[in-house]
């Protein structure tokens, strides 16, 4: 089965995040903890406007056939840092991206959904949601 990598790095330079300059690199393959399997389906990338005070779920693709994936958010808005989206899995407030903040985290398609709110009107989001 095919091999799905994802690659994070955050780097800075000296006087920025430390006195020292910093650089942080880690690798890690998407896959079922239940088989190691890989990633199975993809919904791709989506885009969407949402607005004001309108809770938007992300929804897995209703063919899923495992219980274990991944989702991509990405705030759009990048010369906006005041244009704030906010990230629940049920619940749980997971966090707020700023305009041009992105989030890479692993979810359970049986439990969770989740959701997104703007705090403006007009917000453009992208989303894609990974199966494993």
């Amino acid at each position: 089965m095919a091999t799905t990598n994802v690659a994070i790095t955050i780097k800075s330079e000296a006087n920025q995040v430390t006195t020292d300059p910093f650089n942080y690199s880690r690798n890690f393959n998407m896959t079922d903890p239940a088989d190691d399997g890989g990633i199975v389906l993809t919904s791709g990338l989506s885009r969407t406007t949402l607005s004001t005070n309108t809770p938007f779920v992300i929804v897995p693709d209703s063919n899923q056939t495992t219980d274990f994936g991944y989702v991509f958010i990405n705030n759009t808005h990048s010369g906006n840092k005041d244009r704030v989206l906010e990230i629940k899995v049920g619940t749980t407030l997971v966090g707020r991206l700023q305009g041009g903040d992105k989030i890479f985290m692993p979810y359970n398609l049986d439990e969770d959904l989740i959701i997104v709110a703007p705090d403006h009107n007009n917000m453009i989001i992208e989303y894609q949601t990974f199966e494993s």
